[in-house]
């Protein structure tokens, strides 16, 4: 598979700069629609069926997925985007854990961590 970046809620100078680091690592990028939370994350791939669903729970949060990535390609690719200033709270690498995750499932446990660890940087 192809690197690709999977991006929800991105849009602006920051869609910009984050199509230019993933294009420099080598990576595509594919902007998913609201109309298209539901599906399962490897749907948006093409790995998976897509399912009839509609989108009822859509959220505002910047998210990123990366597919495809070496470990070296995405510490180039966050450090690219730390560089440019692209702030972007909720990132996450594709897993076979995941691949069959709906987007929405996908965000849930990503405010989970991402709560936790604010949490814990509070308590340092």
């Amino acid at each position: 598979m192809q690197s690709k970046v999977l991006t929800f809620n991105i849009t602006g100078e920051q869609a910009r700069k984050l199509f230019a680091a993933a294009q420099s690592c080598g990576a595509e990028v594919s902007a998913i629609s609201q109309a298209d939370f539901e599906q399962p994350l490897g749907a948006l791939l093409g790995a998976l069926p897509r399912k009839n669903a509609v989108c009822l729970t859509p959220f505002g949060e910047k998210m990123l997925i990366m597919c495809g990535f070496s470990r070296a390609q995405m510490e180039q690719f966050l450090d690219i985007l730390k560089k440019e200033q692209v702030t972007i709270p909720y990132k996450a690498m594709l897993t076979p854990t995941n691949l069959t995750w709906q987007c929405d499932a996908l965000v849930r446990e990503l405010v989970k961590e991402h709560a936790q660890i604010q949490q814990m940087r509070g308590q340092s």
